[in-house]
């Protein structure tokens, strides 16, 4: 009875100390660790949150965002993009067939392709597990489609939505954004993933990478900001923290996560901004922090028109120097003659 005795109390000892050190537990570049002080690094994806699957769920410990010590390489080798913008529907063998003379004539040097849309359907069959296993694949061949593009020296960009996905979010429903009440978050713009969860990082990173070994240039990212429910609606994220989850720390580690894997494929990275949010100053609320996109982005797309695009590169201006505004901001606008850089819409 004695033997069993201490052993069921230094089996009750354990338990109370693993469960009761869950807290400390800190995920770094040299591995696991505890830290009784609070002040933990979490760096497995830049700056936002950290994730290891041990079997047990973990208090994660995080940094405040200090985007100051970003080694940043954005904007660099870029000369001005002139692009026309297929949406998803457009995007067909037979358009990008007959595309090159609709170039010419609006004398554009490159093609802006959305290739995954709100509802989360490819515009391609990709090898990303994720993609495969919840049945978003699409069936086009890409890349033999647009072989012949490249050929003609065009530069090619491939636009992908980040956080909005109908199609994931309700088939994986572990990825999506939940609400207090237990729901699957939805607003007028779509369906949204958790921008917090890991695996809906590395989808992105992992579709962003196979995109550019098809043959793209750049990857433009769209739908990449935190919603903010105008309902009071009370969003719950899948990833804690000792420090309170912001919108800029979860969209730090998101973008630094994109970032890493198409730098290692060799490509250029862009996203689409909330410019609305960017023109009234309230981008500490979707996480679109202007330095922080300025420093992990190579150019800034933005949405406006003839009337408001010269105060719009003046906002842009702030936040990247004045030398590369030519190249790294691009107005998605029926105008051509305003800047040296553009998207214009097809059609």
């Amino acid at each position: 009875m004695i033997p069993l005795g201490i052993l069921l109390f230094l089996l009750l000892v354990f338990i109370v100390l693993f469960y009761g050190l869950q807290r400390y537990i800190v995920y770094g570049q040299d591995g696991v660790y505890l830290d009784f002080s609070g002040q933990g690094q979490a760096q497995s994806d830049g700056m936002g949150p950290s994730s290891v699957d041990y079997g047990v769920v973990a208090e994660i410990v995080y940094d405040e965002a200090d985007y100051s010590e970003i080694q940043t390489t954005a904007g660099e080798d870029l000369s001005p993009v002139k692009a026309l913008y297929l949406s998803a529907e457009q995007v067909t063998a037979e358009t990008l067939g007959s595309i090159s003379a609709q170039l010419s004539s609006i004398g554009a040097n490159a093609l802006v392709l959305e290739m995954k849309g709100t509802q989360g359907t490819l515009g391609w069959y990709s090898s990303v597990p994720l993609a495969s296993s919840y049945g978003t694949n699409g069936t086009f061949d890409i890349a033999s489609a647009i072989a012949p593009l490249k050929e003609e020296g065009i530069w090619l960009v491939a636009r992908i939505s980040c956080c909005i996905d109908e199609y994931m979010a309700i088939r994986n429903a572990p990825l999506a954004l939940a609400t207090a009440a237990g729901t699957v978050y939805s607003d007028t713009a779509g369906i949204w993933l958790d921008p917090s969860n890991t695996d809906v990082r590395q989808y992105t990173a992992g579709l962003a990478a196979e995109l550019l070994s098809l043959g793209f240039d750049e990857v433009l990212l769209s739908d990449l900001y935190v919603p903010q429910p105008t309902d009071g609606t009370e969003l719950v994220f899948s990833q804690v923290g000792s420090v309170e989850l912001t919108p800029d720390i979860i969209m730090s580690g998101y973008a630094l996560t994109v970032r890493d894997a198409v730098e290692a494929a060799g490509g250029k990275l862009s996203v689409v901004c909330d410019a609305n949010a960017w023109r009234s100053g309230t981008t500490d609320s979707n996480g679109q922090d202007p330095e922080l996109f300025s420093r992990v982005f190579d150019r800034l797309y933005w949405l406006t028109d003839g009337n408001t695009v010269t105060s719009d590169m003046q906002i842009v201006g702030q936040a990247i120097s004045q030398d590369q505004l030519a190249s790294r901001f691009v107005p998605i606008m029926y105008n051509t003659s305003t800047t040296e850089s553009w998207a214009y819409p097809y059609g």
